[in-house]
């Protein structure tokens, strides 16, 4: 997404902050031919890499932890994408039993 540069926040520190104000986000996945969205809670492991590393839990009942995913950060006035299902763009998977 284009971002102006006078709108541009580039402080980690207060990227961190909003994501633990607003830790709701969209798992956008691809499974079986269509898109699926689950609203999802986030957590923000600051120590996890130069960017931290956002955290969420889904149960194995729900088959988008097996799947192609794309997060969606919502801010009051814009909509941002973040992560992957590699853990190079600061998205990692963990999967507990149910």
């Amino acid at each position: 997404m284009y971002i102006r540069s006078q709108f541009e926040e580039t402080c980690t520190d207060t990227l961190h902050e909003l994501m633990r104000r607003h830790p709701l986000g969209t798992l956008v996945t691809l499974g079986n031919g269509s898109l699926n969205a689950d609203h999802v809670p986030f957590e923000i492991d600051d120590g996890a890499g130069p960017f931290g590393m956002l955290r969420a839990h889904l149960p194995r009942a729900n088959p988008a932890w097996r799947e192609a995913s794309y997060l969606l950060r919502e801010k009051p006035h814009a909509c941002h994408g973040s992560g992957s299902s590699d853990q190079s763009h600061g998205f990692k998977r963990s999967y507990y039993p149910d």
